[in-house]
């Protein structure tokens, strides 16, 4: 089956582009004994191949309802994900899975070296897809629309793309057109006891845990509904201002937060230095009282790691842009292992906390 050149009926309804289509088109043919038609292309505008066979798949429904969870067993949950591995692909949340993994990949590309734009970005998509049940084959084409619509919106393009056989999976890269650039700022944190970890989410999606690796691993990988990644504009705001911070030396480390959550970051972040932190404001200013669901959905963000002394120009630049951080405490250096309290902070410290929010 050529999942890239064929025509797709879904739900009853033929859709007017093959993937390839909607990609930008590809030149050649597939690859012997490649059913999916899997060499890598690069996308040619205005060239569409010949489609001699259709898909006919239907949508599929989340489940409803999922698993019931408590904060008290964050750190619980924390190990579950650590030994429970990748989950396998959320196929009813194709869209918003790709939308994400698309983030976070322009997230990772903040952390690399040069002097470069979100515009100067190239993007690089890989599928791996294969026949499954129903819903399969549509997961994969709502997968490639969601990929075209939404680089659209941030006026990027797919520089290349291919698509081989096996477990349905996405994997997304973002780097500068023709420079070299290398990660130039550590994944874990700094041993400085002042510094500050920074939370700051790069979209305004709703927190849910469908299709985490949370609601994967303890059995409910379609339950409820997923984040649904729908604010380019947000994200380019914050791509701009975080990359200036990344670009002039503010940042003393840097994460990109995605799979498993803020809490599963925190965790992997926190590996080589302690670290307290305190998520007590996130609530209120995320409109969820849920803070599971604040920890563990799979929200496209960055946790960063700045000097004291710089707290205030960090603090006007992410105004400026009408981004939203919280600051959540600092490294513990000597004190292996993450603390998260989730309690109210009292006192001068909450007034504070909530001043810099």
């Amino acid at each position: 089956m050529d999942f890239l050149n064929s025509r797709y009926i879904i739900d009853g309804v033929q859709c007017e582009l093959t993937p390839s289509d909607v990609l930008g088109g590809g030149a050649g043919k597939s690859l012997p004994g490649s059913p999916l038609g899997g060499e890598e292309r690069k996308p040619q505008s205005g060239i569409s191949q010949e489609c001699e066979s259709s898909i006919i798949d239907e949508t599929i429904d989340p489940s409803a309802g999922g698993a019931v969870f408590s904060v008290s067993k964050t750190k619980e949950y924390i190990s579950l994900l650590k030994e429970f591995g990748k989950a396998s692909y959320p196929l009813a949340f194709s869209a918003q899975h790709t939308r994400a993994a698309i983030a976070a990949a322009l997230v990772d590309a903040c952390w690399l070296d040069g002097a470069f734009l979100l515009e100067n970005l190239k993007v690089d998509a890989r599928w791996q897809w294969q026949e499954g049940p129903v819903g399969t084959q549509t997961a994969f084409y709502r997968s490639v629309e969601a990929a075209a619509d939404y680089l659209d919106s941030l006026d990027l393009r797919i520089d290349s793309y291919s698509l081989a056989e096996g477990e349905p999976q996405l994997k997304v890269a973002a780097s500068p057109e023709d420079i070299s650039a290398i990660r130039h700022l550590p994944d874990r944190i700094v041993p400085d006891a002042s510094s500050w970890i920074i939370y700051i989410p790069f979209d305004t999606s709703d927190y849910r845990l469908g299709g985490s690796l949370l609601a994967a691993a303890s059995g409910n990988a379609c339950g409820g509904t997923a984040p649904s990644v729908d604010d380019p504009d947000y994200l380019m705001d914050c791509f701009e201002v975080v990359r200036e911070l990344s670009q002039d030396g503010i940042l003393l480390s840097a994460r990109t937060v995605l799979e498993g959550g803020l809490a599963t970051a925190l965790d992997a972040y926190a590996a080589a230095c302690g670290a307290d932190v305190n998520v007590s404001d996130l609530p209120a200013a995320l409109e969820s009282d849920d803070l599971v669901r604040l920890l563990f959905a799979e929200v496209p963000g960055a946790l960063i790691q700045i000097a004291d002394d710089d707290f205030d120009y960090v603090d006007a630049e992410l105004l400026l842009q009408d981004v939203m951080y919280f600051p959540l405490g600092h490294p513990a250096p000597g004190k292996p292992g993450l603390r998260i309290a989730t309690d109210k902070r009292k006192g001068i410290e909450g007034i504070l906390a909530s001043l810099m929010r």
